[in-house]
């Protein structure tokens, strides 16, 4: 599809998840997300943003199972896109660290929350 229909399908997702219409936003991001998968590749910053998004709002529903190895395939993307110490590396390993909580699984996060602050009080 065309950029700039991948742009405003984007926006619109954000749009939605911002009026808590969850399902929806879910949809659409999912269809960006393959979309862009397709056009951009995967391992593409465009492709990571819907990625996010997706994992994102599947967390704001609740459905913390689902976005975790989303939130995972996040981490690894932006560490390749930006590098390990990027800030957009580092807010996808602080959302999967928050997702790994909403799973009652802190001890696991607690490593990524840690690499999170060490880095920040480096830079």
């Amino acid at each position: 599809e065309d950029p700039k229909t991948l742009q405003a399908m984007h926006t619109l997702a954000i749009c939605l998840a911002q009026m808590k219409r969850l399902l929806e936003a879910q949809q659409f991001f999912q269809r960006c997300l393959e979309v862009k998968e397709r056009t951009f590749g995967v391992d593409h910053r465009s492709t990571f943003a819907s990625m996010n998004c997706l994992a994102l709002v599947l967390d704001e529903n609740k459905r913390h199972s689902e976005a975790e190895p989303i939130h995972r395939r996040c981490v690894e993307m932006a560490s390749k896109i930006f590098g390990p110490e990027n800030e957009h590396t580092l807010a996808a390993e602080t959302n999967l660290a928050l997702c790994l909580c909403s799973l009652s699984r802190s001890e696991e996060a607690l490593p990524l929350a840690r690499h999170s602050l060490e880095v920040k009080e480096r830079t």
